[in-house]
């Protein structure tokens, strides 16, 4: 396999060639990988009596250094673009292990300049490629635009970085608000690459607009508390209101009161 892979890039072709003459002149006698990662330090550590967790605990952790570099990626073996959704999907497990509060910075400050006008969080920051939906935008991941900051002030203690992305935060919701059907938003990616009948991709087994009206929700609760740290009294109301509204919708929409379960 890697004599096929050293082929592939040439290498093992021109060792080949080499051979073919009669004599190599030269020989591979070692090869190294050299792992790049974002400088974030390390100060979090798990260990348990069964090796089970143990293993899963380092798995998890090298899956974490190979998607930080200067952005969060979500596949670093193929795709290298800012998948804005890591930063909060896997938020915990990044600040419990590493000190991001620096690459999270940069992260918000992309997502400051990424953002449209209009208000729009597109799904990568920097937004080095312009998708075509539902790629370019998902509430899901843009949401981090929310999202991030609210944990840099809980993990970090950065008001600063609150109140610089406050603004970026009042813009995003408000698209939200905007492209929404009486609270419920039905756009993006939904419950992207779920496991269901068919190949993995859009979403089989999740009805479209949950995943998406519930962090719409979350959102929305961030605002209040966000507003209320900062000092915005106006608009803690503002966003408790407009919360109060989409858990309605939501579970109006979403809810079985008979069966006491989410229609997915």
């Amino acid at each position: 396999m890697l004599s096929a892979r050293l082929c592939q890039y040439g290498i093992g072709r021109a060792l080949t060639d080499q051979y073919r003459i009669g004599r190599a002149l030269t020989v591979v006698q070692k090869l190294e990988g050299l792992h790049a990662r974002n400088a974030a330090e390390e100060y979090g550590s798990f260990q348990c009596s069964y090796p089970l967790f143990n293993r899963i605990d380092t798995l998890i952790r090298w899956a974490i250094r190979s998607n930080m570099m200067s952005v969060f990626t979500d596949c670093p073996h193929r795709e290298k673009l800012g998948w804005l959704e890591q930063t909060h999907l896997m938020g915990a497990s990044v600040h419990f292990v590493h000190d991001a509060a620096a690459l999270n910075r940069k992260m918000i400050r992309d997502m400051m300049e990424a953002q449209y006008p209009d208000g729009k969080i597109p799904e990568i920051a920097p937004e080095f490629t312009r998708f075509t939906p539902p790629f370019d935008e998902s509430p899901e991941w843009g949401s981090a635009s929310v999202i991030l900051p609210w944990y840099q002030y809980m993990w970090y203690g950065d008001l600063q970085t609150l109140r610089e992305a406050y603004g970026m935060m009042k813009g995003y919701v408000g698209y939200l608000e905007r492209k929404s059907d009486n609270g419920i938003l039905r756009h993006g990616l939904g419950d992207w690459f779920d496991l269901g009948p068919q190949r993995p991709g859009v979403s089989q087994l999740t009805r479209p607009g949950i995943t998406a009206t519930a962090t719409y929700y979350y959102d929305l609760t961030i605002m209040a508390k966000a507003a209320e740290v900062l000092g915005q009294s106006a608009d803690v109301l503002h966003w408790r209101k407009k919360a109060e509204e989409v858990k309605a919708a939501f579970q109006g929409t979403f809810y079985d009161p008979v069966g006491n379960t989410i229609l997915l």
